[in-house]
């Protein structure tokens, strides 16, 4: 009897572990409701801190890029693309396409954290490209 507990247990505790990672991954958000938390402009975290600072605006399926003139301090349009955003129980992606300028945007991007005021996204090219920002 104690062994046939301890299974139960054990085959309890198997998918608890699998479901709490180190790293936050986003569950259950409906593509509208991602697509909401999206709309508006966010400022891209600059590695390292001198970087130009840019901006990503998605609105209404469009998503326009900016980037700060370090002398002038303006921020001038850079390129622009579309978006959509697909769901499924274990993840959220933002598929970017229609870029020219920024042409390793385009593809479909992994959300790692939609949170409030930040948005952490990753690609797979040759290597993981991964951009945080922080909403304005």
């Amino acid at each position: 009897m104690k062994i046939a507990r301890f299974i139960v247990f054990f085959c309890g505790l198997i998918p608890l572990c699998l479901l709490s990672s180190c790293e936050k991954t986003e569950y259950f958000k409906s593509e509208s409701g991602v697509d909401k938390d999206l709309q508006g402009k966010w400022t891209l975290l600059p590695i390292p801190k001198t970087s130009p600072v840019e901006e990503w605006t998605f609105h209404e399926g469009k998503i326009y890029f900016t980037k700060q003139d370090i002398t002038t301090g303006t921020f001038n349009a850079v390129d622009t693309g579309s978006y959509s955003v697909h769901t499924s129980l274990s993840k959220v992606e933002i598929n970017i396409k229609d870029v020219e300028f920024f042409i390793e945007y385009n593809g479909t991007w992994e959300v790692v954290l939609l949170d409030g005021n930040i948005l952490v996204i990753a690609i797979k090219h040759s290597g993981i490209l991964e951009r945080d920002f922080e909403k304005k």
